[in-house]
């Protein structure tokens, strides 16, 4: 079989998660994961759901919530 006649191979890129536990998520934003456990029980930081156990982000609510408290 020639290669010329064979469709190309599509690239299976990685998908980006669209829920970050807390470890990633202090990562993602550049903090301590015990920075937003703090947040979180003031109620100051960004968005967050709990599955079960888990304490998870959302990537867009986490860049939200960078981008409005970026200074001039």
């Amino acid at each position: 079989m020639s290669l010329e006649n064979q469709e190309p191979h599509q690239v299976m890129t990685p998908m980006k998660r669209a829920n970050l536990r807390e470890r990633e998520a202090a990562l993602h934003i550049g903090v301590a994961p015990k920075t937003l456990a703090n947040w979180r029980s003031a109620g100051r930081g960004p968005r967050f759901s709990r599955l079960g156990r888990a304490i998870v982000y959302r990537v867009e609510d986490l860049d939200r919530f960078v981008e409005e408290r970026l200074q001039a």
